[in-house]
């Protein structure tokens, strides 16, 4: 399911799987574009895979979903560098 793919995209992020883990969070959001902590969660992997535009593309999504969210302000700030 979607959810499991979500949640197996953030234990691969957290164990340092970055590729994996933005294959599993790409198929989730997929099926759940407005969750928000899964696409946080994908712009950090598809940064931490040196996707800088792919991870651009998300993070910008996500601050379209929700403008005010810190983390993907921050997030895009440092894309931006």
């Amino acid at each position: 399911s979607y959810e499991a793919a979500g949640l197996l995209g953030e234990l691969l992020l957290e164990d340092g799987q970055a590729v994996e883990a933005t294959d599993a969070l790409s198929r989730a959001l997929a099926a759940d574009p407005d969750n928000i902590p899964w696409r946080r969660a994908l712009v950090t992997a598809l940064m931490a895979a040196s996707r800088r535009e792919d991870a651009l593309s998300h993070c910008r999504a996500l601050l379209t979903r929700r403008p005010d969210d810190a983390v993907g302000q921050v997030r895009m700030a440092r894309l931006l560098l």
